[in-house]
């Protein structure tokens, strides 16, 4: 998966740049647009139709897939997006009972005070410490990551309606854990049959990445 791999928090400014295993997200603060994923995150393409938003409330959910979009046109030129895909414990009886998914983007840029680092560490119900910031955080762990979120419906003007993940938590010790399905191709992968996102080992220290 690709991933904001060991991410140097001293290069405030720096530049991301690809690697082989995933990216690297520059480290420096910054007001960041949190968007819905409209685009083809179930092989939607543009001009289709957009997938079913999952229901509103809270819901369990599994991370099933991280990803950068470069070069995205915003109001302050372009930007690199970081985009995260959850299945909804719930699963909708309009697409063959497969489960709903939930999006989230942000810039793809990361500080100490960040949008991006303060979902992670809402996620993680953990700030991470310096040693952690210091040899920077990678995404890739993110993937089969459970975690509670809270939805709400996003009306747009033209009638489109996008379900908006406005905060999360991890799931308490009583709560069951979530699997991906299988049925959501990572977006790294769908030139591959039968891709999968795995699920974690569960960490010793009960955090779900």
């Amino acid at each position: 998966m690709a991933a904001c791999a060991a991410v140097d928090l001293k290069r405030i400014g720096a530049r991301e740049v690809q690697r082989d295993i995933g990216r690297m997200c520059q480290w420096h603060p910054e007001t960041f647009q949190v968007t819905q994923v409209k685009e083809d995150e179930m092989g939607v393409v543009k001009g289709g139709e957009l997938p079913d938003p999952a229901p509103e409330g809270p819901a369990r959910v599994v991370c099933v897939d991280n990803y950068t979009k470069r070069d995205v046109m915003t109001s302050f030129g372009k930007k690199d997006k970081e985009c995260f895909v959850f299945e909804h414990e719930q699963l909708n009886p309009k697409n063959e009972n497969k489960p709903f998914l939930a999006f989230k983007t942000f810039n793809a840029s990361i500080g100490p005070k960040s949008d991006l680092t303060k979902f992670l560490e809402s996620w993680r119900g953990q700030k991470f410490s310096k040693e952690d910031r210091d040899k920077g955080f990678d995404c890739e762990k993110v993937v089969g990551a459970c975690a509670q979120v809270m939805i709400q419906h996003d009306h747009k003007d033209n009638g489109d309606v996008f379900a908006n993940i406005t905060s999360i938590m991890p799931l308490i010790k009583t709560q069951e854990k979530l699997k991906p399905s299988g049925t959501h191709k990572r977006r790294k992968d769908r030139d591959a049959e039968g891709s999968r996102a795995t699920q974690q080992d569960d960490p010793d220290d009960d955090l779900p990445f």
